[in-house]
């Protein structure tokens, strides 16, 4: 059986409809690279469900600094978690799929 899941164990997470803390506005500002979201939203999509730590090694990221990343994109609901047998995946949204065609064009 399969759960997609609005409250996750991620260290920080950060949930969708909620303002990232203060604290970690300026971590994500110094370290956000809309190419290296393109990339994991491309992984996502052209491989369905991942594991955390398939996913950084495959978008090239250690793994903080990916979770970082799905941390950001979960917030932003461009992310779904999924728990499937106790293990966790991740799913790229509609809307994250969206929002990365309109993001074809821009460099």
């Amino acid at each position: 059986m399969v759960a997609i899941v609005k409250d996750v164990t991620f260290p920080n997470l950060i949930r969708p409809g909620e303002d990232m803390p203060a604290n970690l506005n300026s971590e994500y500002a110094n370290t956000f690279s809309i190419n290296v979201v393109k990339r994991i939203i491309r992984i996502l999509y052209e491989n369905g469900r991942l594991k955390r730590t398939n996913l950084a090694g495959m978008s090239g990221l250690n793994y903080n600094k990916c979770i970082r990343y799905l941390n950001l994109l979960h917030a932003l609901g461009w992310i779904n978690v999924l728990f499937d047998g106790g293990i966790c995946f991740v799913t790229v949204t509609e809307k994250g799929i969206e929002v990365i065609e309109q993001l074809k064009n821009f460099n």
